[in-house]
């Protein structure tokens, strides 16, 4: 796939999710988060790595205080504004102050650095994910690169609307694809190792 291909998709694909109406997207982004707090009550508490919704992506902030009280502890990730490209996760206290980095989205001020190998679990936004998992994404490379740091063991999970799972997206050496997508209307597991 060409990187003009893949930036026609993500054109396509943003637009199709922030066509989706305020009282539907409510709707939906509990039904998601309804399906990972199922998801993740099978596996019991640990650290999970979550995210703060940009451009039209499943909004998972309800699901963290339902977490937090199930005893998860929450991690968020946040971009290294001294290394291009870097990205770690921090622990997150969603009543703790967060700051703006430079792409504007919300990360913890304070909160110690997390080790990916010690991840149980990680919650990714996609702009689309394919039928094996395999994410398209903003196309900066972030998760991915943090993704490869992870330990055997951790879930990933692709969090999208239903709209944003397509048949097969070209995947290229460094992605990393996701175990699990959870969509409102389904889960589906195309990493039956990590099934419970």
């Amino acid at each position: 796939m060409t990187d003009a291909e893949r930036t026609e998709l993500r054109r396509r694909f943003r637009s199709i999710r922030l066509a989706i109406q305020p009282a539907d997207r409510l709707r939906l982004d509990d039904a998601v988060q309804d399906r990972i707090d199922d998801l993740l009550a099978e596996r019991g508490p640990g650290t999970v790595a979550l995210s703060v919704a940009v451009d039209g992506e499943v909004d998972l902030a309800g699901l963290a205080p339902r977490l937090r009280s199930a005893g998860w502890t929450l991690a968020l990730p946040v971009v290294d504004a001294a290394q291009t490209g870097v990205m770690e996760f921090h622990r997150w206290d969603p009543d703790a102050p967060s700051t703006l980095n430079r792409f504007g989205i919300p990360e913890p001020a304070t909160g110690a650095l997390v080790d990916p190998e010690t991840l149980d679990v990680i919650v990714v936004p996609a702009v689309a994910v394919d039928s094996s998992g395999h994410r398209l994404g903003f196309g900066g490379g972030f998760y991915d690169r943090a993704l490869a740091g992870r330990g055997d063991d951790v879930l990933i999970v692709a969090a999208v609307y239903d709209e944003q799972v397509i048949g097969h997206l070209a995947a290229e050496a460094h992605d990393v694809a996701a175990h699990v997508i959870v969509t409102p209307s389904r889960t589906v597991w195309v990493d039956s190792a990590h099934e419970p």
